[in-house]
């Protein structure tokens, strides 16, 4: 990647109105790109920048769901960057923003899937103390959370997790090894 190809992305994200999963989907993939270092001048540092352009983006800053986003892939960098602390705060202000289960438990798993289970529990525990999300909108997601309110399906989810990150802590710490 060319140096003025990541100006010119930075500037892109700087500015756009549209296309906030477009940049969801492609830091994902960037990300990995970065820690495997298959791609010149694609690292660590430039995927920042080009977060930090986004972040700068004052359409993106006034929609909560986009907010989320960028502060869940905050997390997932400074993750990859050995951050373990910081990607559990950016994930808490991702989750804070919009406080629902289906992302407290995917950045839970992310953080016990990388080696930190005791993060993950923290992660847990931050949104347990969280005011409930609002109420879906009318229609299709409504029923799709009524039915899994009504089948207890979060609570299921939360304990099953709850329970292996407690399992992979232990043997962690029996290990020798407790971050």
């Amino acid at each position: 990647v060319q140096p003025a190809t990541l100006a010119a992305a930075e500037n892109a994200l700087e500015k756009a109105r549209v296309g906030g999963q477009v940049t969801f989907n492609w830091f994902g993939e960037a990300l990995d790109l970065a820690s495997n270092q298959a791609c010149t001048g694609l690292d660590f540092q430039a995927l920042q920048a080009t977060l930090d352009a986004a972040n700068r983006n004052r359409y993106w800053q006034s929609q909560p769901g986009r907010r989320q986003d960028l502060d869940h892939l905050q997390g997932q960098l400074d993750l990859a960057e050995g951050r373990p602390e910081a990607a559990l705060q950016s994930f808490n202000r991702a989750l804070s923003v919009n406080p629902k289960p289906g992302p407290a438990l995917e950045q839970a798993a992310y953080l016990g899937s990388h080696g930190y289970p005791k993060l993950g529990l923290e992660h847990l525990a931050y949104f347990q103390k969280l005011p409930p999300a609002p109420k879906p909108a009318l229609g299709m997601p409504r029923i799709h959370a009524w039915v899994l309110r009504e089948q207890g399906w979060w609570p299921s989810e939360l304990s099953y997790l709850r329970k292996n990150l407690e399992e992979d802590a232990a043997a962690k710490a029996a290990a020798g090894s407790n971050p």
